[in-house]
C-alpha cells in the first residue's frame, strides 16, 4: 500500500506529478496499479486504472478519469470529455494525450504556445478523431466560414482536391532528411484550406499550381531553410524545380492569425504561378500585354517610391531593405526584388479585404489589376485618384443663378393722416334768464 511519486512531463509539455499505488514491476506489467495525475498548469487531477482482460488475459483496458481542481467537477469520466466543463488548457491536454494528439506532437513538434494555437492543435485531433469535420477550423478560415450552399460545396471539393495532391506527393523532413510516413489529415487540410482561402476565386490559380509543384515539404524544425540576404533564413521557400517547403512553426503560427498580411501559403503558392507558365519573371502569367505593361510600370513607379537612388527589381540584395524611403504601405519584403514584388503584393491583396485596402492606397491601377486576374468580384472597383469623392461632392450649382424679379414698391409712399376720435360737441343747455316765476 505505500505511495509512490514521480514527476513526469505531458504531451502538451506540461509538469506533473504522479501518484502511484505500488512500484512498477514485471507483475504490474498487465494489472498496472491505479495511479493520480496532478496537472497544476491546466488544473487537473487525472486517475488512470489499466487492467487485463480477455482470452488469455492479453487485452487491456484503460479507465480514465479526470477533474477540475477548483470546482471539484468531472471533467473526463471514463475517458470521454465534457468539453463545455473544461477550460481551453483542459482541452488542450485531453487531446494532446490523445493518439492522434501525440503523433501530431511527436512528429511535428510542439508549436502551439498562445491560445489560438492550442485551439488549433484541438481542432486538428478532433478532425483526426472524426469528431467533426472542416467547420472545426472555422475560426481560421473566415472565407469558409461566410459561406453557404453551394459555394460552401465547391470550396470544400477544392480543399480535398488540393489535399489528394499533397497525399500523393508530401513529406516531412527533419534537418535535411526525409521522413517515412504519410503527413497527418490535419496538417493536409490546413495547408489546402489556406490556399483556398486565398485562391477561391480564381480556380485556374490552383490548377496551375497543382501542375507545377512535384512536392510539398513539410519541415519540422525548418533547418532546411533558404538563407535571405543578410539577416536570416526563410519561414518557407519556393524553388522553379517544383519544389515548395513549409517551416511548421511558422505555418502554425501563420494560421491562427488569417487576417494579417503575412501568408505563407498564398506567397510561396505565387511564385509557382509565376513559374507555371515557364518564365519566372515576377508577372502573373498570362496578361494581357497592356496589363502586363501597367503591372511593370506601376511597380517601377512603387520602387521609384521606395528606393530614390535607383534600384535593380532582378537584384536580391536585402540590404537594400534598409534604405527604404517609402513602402507605400507595402511589406518592405516587396522591394526584395520583382519577384517577391508580386508574391508581396498577391498574398496582401488576397489575405482579408482591409489588407486589399492596402493595395488600392498604393496603386489604384494595380488593384483593379488584381481584382480581375484573381475573380475578386466582390470588391469595389477602385476610381483613380481625386475621384472617389463622398456622394453629393462637389455639389451642383446652377449657373449663371436665376434672377427673380425685385419686388414693386410704390415711392413715394401715400400717407394718410391718422383718423383721431374726439369727444362729440354737444350743444349747450338753454337757461330761461332771469327765471320767469312769482315775486320774492
Amino acid at each position: 500500500n505505500d505511495i509512490y511519486v514521480s514527476t513526469s512531463e505531458s504531451p502538451a509539455g506540461d509538469s506533473e506529478i504522479n501518484f502511484q499505488q505500488g512500484p512498477n514491476s514485471l507483475s504490474n506489467l498487465w494489472n498496472r496499479p491505479p495511479t493520480m495525475t496532478l496537472n497544476s498548469d491546466s488544473g487537473t487531477l487525472t486517475t488512470k486504472t489499466r487492467e487485463r482482460g480477455g482470452i488469455l488475459n492479453l487485452s487491456v483496458s484503460t479507465e480514465l478519469n479526470s477533474f477540475d481542481i477548483q470546482s471539484g467537477q468531472q471533467i473526463v469520466t471514463d475517458g470521454e470529455p465534457d468539453l463545455d466543463k473544461m477550460s481551453l488548457e483542459q482541452q488542450f491536454d485531453y487531446y494532446a494525450d490523445t493518439p492522434e494528439g501525440a503523433r501530431i506532437l511527436n512528429t511535428e513538434g510542439n508549436h502551439y504556445n498562445t491560445n489560438a494555437e492550442k485551439a488549433l492543435l484541438i481542432a486538428r485531433a478532433q478532425y483526426v478523431r472524426g469528431e467533426g469535420g472542416p467547420e472545426l477550423f472555422n475560426a481560421f478560415t473566415p472565407h469558409r466560414a461566410s459561406l453557404t450552399g453551394d459555394d460552401l460545396v465547391a470550396y470544400d471539393a477544392a480543399v480535398q482536391d488540393l489535399m489528394n495532391e499533397m497525399r500523393e506527393e508530401g513529406v516531412y523532413n527533419t534537418g535535411t532528411i526525409d521522413q517515412d510516413g504519410p503527413i497527418d489529415e490535419s496538417l493536409l487540410y490546413i495547408t489546402a484550406s489556406a490556399a483556398v482561402e486565398a485562391y477561391a476565386g480564381s480556380p485556374d490559380v490552383l490548377e496551375a499550381v497543382k501542375g507545377d509543384i512535384d512536392k510539398w515539404i513539410f519541415s519540422t524544425d525548418n533547418a532546411n531553410a533558404i538563407g535571405v540576404g543578410v539577416s536570416g533564413s526563410s519561414a518557407a521557400w519556393y524553388n522553379t524545380g517544383g519544389i515548395v517547403q513549409f517551416g511548421l512553426g511558422p505555418l502554425i503560427r501563420d494560421y491562427v492569425n488569417p487576417n494579417d498580411d503575412y501568408e505563407i501559403v498564398p506567397h510561396e503558392l505565387a511564385h509557382s504561378l509565376d513559374n507555371s507558365d515557364g518564365s519566372f519573371d515576377g508577372l502573373p502569367p498570362g496578361l494581357s500585354d497592356e496589363d502586363a505593361q501597367l503591372f511593370i510600370d506601376e511597380r517601377t513607379r512603387l520602387f521609384e517610391l521606395a528606393y530614390p537612388d535607383g534600384f535593380d527589381v532582378t537584384d536580391s540584395r536585402e540590404e537594400y531593405l534598409t534604405d527604404i524611403v517609402d513602402s507605400s504601405g507595402l511589406r518592405p519584403y516587396a522591394f526584395y526584388n520583382q519577384y517577391e514584388f508580386m508574391a508581396v503584393v498577391t498574398e496582401t491583396f488576397l489575405s482579408s479585404d482591409a489588407n486589399a485596402e492596402k493595395i488600392k492606397n498604393a496603386s489604384p491601377e494595380l488593384y483593379n489589376l488584381l481584382r480581375e486576374y484573381y475573380g475578386r468580384d466582390d470588391l469595389p472597383v477602385a476610381k483613380p485618384p481625386g475621384t472617389d469623392l463622398p456622394p453629393g461632392w462637389p455639389p451642383i450649382i446652377d449657373w449663371p443663378p436665376v434672377v427673380t424679379k425685385p419686388p414693386v414698391i410704390d415711392w413715394p409712399p401715400v400717407i394718410k393722416p391718422p383718423v383721431i376720435d374726439l369727444p362729440p360737441i354737444t350743444k349747450p343747455p338753454v337757461i330761461d334768464w332771469p327765471p320767469i316765476g312769482k315775486p320774492f
